[in-house]
């Protein structure tokens, strides 16, 4: 509760600093993004000639610990949205970013441009079914303009470049997983972890790899009517593409589509083949990676579905993973 009206405060204050230099002003207010984001607000201002505007207002990390993320994810997510934009995409702006805690506020903060739009946790389980393979369509277009042999962050990020990495891709791609399992001691047996641990080794064999999201969770994810836009490229990276397909794969499974993400699996599978991507092998991985992310807080029938499809991986062929996908999700007691 503290730290709430800490940072309703403080959203106040970054919206009369924002706006010190911009007249005509009728009103203005401040409105909540979700719970998810409780350091991000949208500031929406009225003109006395009847105009409109929203813009975006995120808290940066800083000294409290209170923050929507840290000043390095967001210069990160600057870099590679610029890219973006030069490939063609619809991005959000930056117009005023405060890195520093020395500024006149004593906080870091940024403003950004608004987009428009119904950001998908907010709408029906069958609305969302509906735009996901649009979504899939939009990851493809990124996918395939940004095909790369080296994986990581890339030179224009500010966390660093893909090829100054020297551990495996393995190694590099399960750090988060392994650190979830770690955190909050979901326990694996010998054997589960012998599988676990052969499933990693199995995305060494990666060769190619893109840019990819990295975070295609419903939140991220907006819809106008017409086009799809993602936002939050914080944990963006050069990875295998199956990493956004699989987690869209993954919305389709938890509203129980099985038989749209049977198809979307299909379709994603000829596209990517046809890019040089070897989507077979380790596919599953990156489903039972969203499995065991959405445990920590759903419960352990997710962590036993991950493991069940960790059982899989790498598999052999198109026609295994979908019969494994079957098996797992068609029986609502797996």
């Amino acid at each position: 509760m503290k730290d709430k009206k800490w940072a309703e405060r403080r959203f106040y204050e970054i919206s009369r600093y924002f706006l010190r230099e911009k007249g005509n002003v009728k009103s203005i207010f401040i409105e909540t993004v979700s719970d998810y984001h409780p350091f991000t607000r949208i500031l929406r201002i009225q003109y006395l000639d009847g105009r409109e505007e929203k813009f975006v207002i995120k808290i940066l990390k800083n000294k409290r610990s209170n923050s929507d993320k840290s000043v390095l994810d967001l210069l990160h997510e600057i870099a590679v949205q610029q890219k973006l934009k030069e490939l063609g995409f619809q991005v959000r702006d930056y117009l005023l970013i405060e890195t520093s805690e020395n500024n006149l506020l004593g906080f870091p903060f940024a403003v950004g441009t608004y987009l428009e739009g119904v950001v998908l946790n907010k709408e029906s389980p069958e609305r969302v079914s509906v735009i996901l393979p649009k979504v899939l369509d939009y990851l493809y277009e990124l996918h395939s303009h940004t095909i790369s042999t080296s994986f990581g962050y890339p030179d224009w990020s500010p966390k660093g470049s893909g090829r100054k990495i020297e551990e495996r891709f393995g190694k590099f791609e399960s750090k988060y997983l392994l650190a979830d399992i770690k955190r909050d001691n979901i326990e694996f047996t010998p054997s589960e972890k012998s599988i676990l641990f052969r499933a990693i080794s199995s995305l060494d064999r990666a060769k190619l790899f893109c840019l990819c999201h990295c975070d295609v969770t419903l939140s991220n994810i907006i819809w106008n009517g017409r086009e799809v836009h993602l936002i939050d490229w914080s944990y963006s990276h050069f990875t295998e593409p199956m990493f956004d397909v699989a987690y869209v794969i993954f919305w389709l499974l938890e509203f129980g589509f099985i038989d749209q993400a049977e198809r979307e699996i299909r379709r994603s599978f000829k596209k990517y083949e046809r890019l040089g991507f070897d989507f077979v092998p380790r596919f599953l991985f990156y489903l039972a990676h969203k499995y065991i992310e959405f445990g920590r807080f759903k419960g352990k029938a997710y962590i036993e579905r991950g493991k069940k499809l960790l059982k899989a991986v790498p598999s052999g062929s198109l026609e295994e993973i979908l019969q494994n996908c079957t098996e797992i999700f068609q029986n609502p007691s797996n």
